[in-house]
């Protein structure tokens, strides 16, 4: 049986469900969605001496691409993390998996603002692979003013530089619903547990490209459980 294709609210559904009949947390899963996006970033990297450079945002998806930049160091690469929020402003399962990275000594760049990320992304050096766990399927329209132009920023400077892009979950600024919005373009997207209803549209296909589930811990029937789900 083809699994199903989730909306904003279902999977937000699947989250719920997980952790109250199964036990397994936000983090738990968290750390699964790092893992396996590591095992599919790292023939690339390796086979292409690419340096995988992860922007990373305060929810959620930043914690994601902070437990992605750990997995990646135990398996022999030097990730450089670019976060849009210090620790004091993410997530509390976000804020874990950067303490993490922050007692490993790993790189991290705090970049408000977009002088910072500029300085940041020119200053990594060449041969890079950006990875874009700055906004998943968690996010809702409108995107704060702010943000748009960070995220903005970071696509002009990606395109220029030209640098290779993966997306964890959606390309930043997609709507998980209508497929709209997105603002950084993947050559990739790593979409986690489920595909969403946004990734199959017309709309999604430019800016998405390649899309892969990785099947981060939620079974089956979970997943059929929330796509039952109301999303009102």
């Amino acid at each position: 049986m083809s699994k199903p294709v989730l909306t904003r609210d279902q999977c937000r559904a699947v989250d719920s469900i997980a952790a109250r009949e199964l036990g397994l947390s936000g983090l738990v899963l968290m750390e699964n969605a790092g893992l396996l996006a590591a095992l599919a970033l790292l023939p690339v990297l390796e086979a292409e001496r690419l340096r995988a450079v992860i922007l990373v945002g305060a929810g959620n998806n930043g914690g994601d691409g902070f437990a992605l930049a750990r997995q990646l160091l135990v398996r022999g690469q030097s990730p450089l993390l670019v976060a849009y929020r210090p620790l004091g402003r993410l997530s509390a399962d976000a804020a874990v998996q950067r303490r993490a990275c922050e007692v490993l000594g790993m790189e991290i760049i705090d970049c408000p603002l977009v002088e910072e990320l500029d300085r940041a992304l020119r200053g990594a050096g060449s041969d890079l692979l950006m990875v874009d766990a700055v906004l998943g399927t968690g996010f809702k329209p409108p995107l704060r003013e702010d943000l748009d132009s960070w995220l903005q920023s970071a696509e002009a400077l990606r395109e220029e530089l030209q640098i290779p892009c993966w997306a964890i979950d959606l390309p930043s600024g997609m709507d998980a619903d209508s497929g709209t919005g997105a603002l950084i373009h993947a050559q990739r997207t790593l979409t986690l547990a489920a595909s969403k209803v946004g990734l199959r549209t017309p709309q999604a296909e430019p800016w998405c490209g390649k899309v892969s589930v990785l099947p981060i811990g939620v079974p089956d029937q979970v997943l059929e459980q929330a796509a039952r789900a109301s999303t009102r």
